[in-house]
């Protein structure tokens, strides 16, 4: 053989190999699939000193009125929204909870116009690595109809 046909010879070795491999999801050895089949995806846990603050949402981050959401030490919650240029201000107050899966939980039980029948839950997520804004995931259109994919901006 010349070396034109032991090059040949060697590309459908590994060719073969590799079909090999995407049939059987594994090298002849196992090692890859048995190093895969122990890799964990972790989430790393938010410090919860972080998340305390003042988050804001506006016109230009998904809210038709200006919002304000004030995550208090004592894990008390605040939203406070502006109509009409200020003129109007609904202040909600309640509680949260940051979750294992660093999601945090806001309960709304009242506003100032007096306590709700049932409370308004709001359910946001880190929008990044980083707690410098949040989204909200999850929280009733009904009450909140002035939002429309809101980014809650840490001030």
């Amino acid at each position: 053989m010349n070396s034109y046909q032991l090059g040949v010879v060697a590309l459908l070795v590994i060719f073969a190999g590799s079909i090999f491999y995407y049939i059987n999801g594994t090298d002849s050895a196992g090692v890859l699939q048995s190093a895969v089949g122990k890799a964990e995806v972790t989430t790393q846990p938010i410090a919860i000193e972080s998340v305390y603050g003042n988050y804001e949402c506006n016109i230009d981050s998904g809210c038709k009125n200006p919002y304000t959401l004030s995550l208090i030490e004592d894990n008390s919650a605040i939203v406070t929204t502006s109509y009409n240029d200020g003129v109007e201000v609904r202040k909600e107050s309640g509680s949260w909870k940051l979750e294992d899966d660093n999601s945090i939980t806001i309960l709304l039980n009242e506003s100032n116009a007096g306590p709700y029948d049932t409370p308004h839950i709001i359910t946001t997520k880190p929008a990044g690595k980083n707690l410098v804004s949040l989204t909200l995931a999850a929280y009733d259109r009904k009450f909140y109809d002035d939002m429309i994919k809101p980014l809650f901006i840490k001030r």
